[in-house]
């Protein structure tokens, strides 16, 4: 068994969510990580870039850094909405006279 694995450890939560998958459903996660933007580096090497095959590990920390960003950036996206419906709500209506 593998285990796939989120977690927070803070001063306010400290919790692991693990899912558990069977050993042979890991070469299928890591071939689709390959298959996608995670399965390349580029790094810069004398001067120049060079893009590589990443390792399974290099694409599976990419993949979690990734998703990681994306619930910060959606995070944003969510307060900047409430922020901007609370704004739309405290604007009051004009009456005619």
């Amino acid at each position: 068994m593998a285990d796939l694995s989120f977690g927070v450890n803070g001063p306010t939560m400290d919790f692991t969510v693990t899912m558990q998958i069977n050993d042979g459903d890991t070469p299928r996660i890591l071939a689709y990580l390959m298959s996608t933007e995670y399965g390349k580096v580029t790094e810069e090497i004398d001067g120049e870039e060079v893009t590589r095959d990443a390792t399974y590990e290099e694409a599976a920390q990419a993949f979690a850094a990734g998703i990681l960003r994306g619930l910060l950036d959606q995070t944003v996206r969510y307060e900047k909405a409430e922020a901007a419906k609370a704004a739309a709500d405290a604007v009051t209506g004009i009456d005619p006279v």
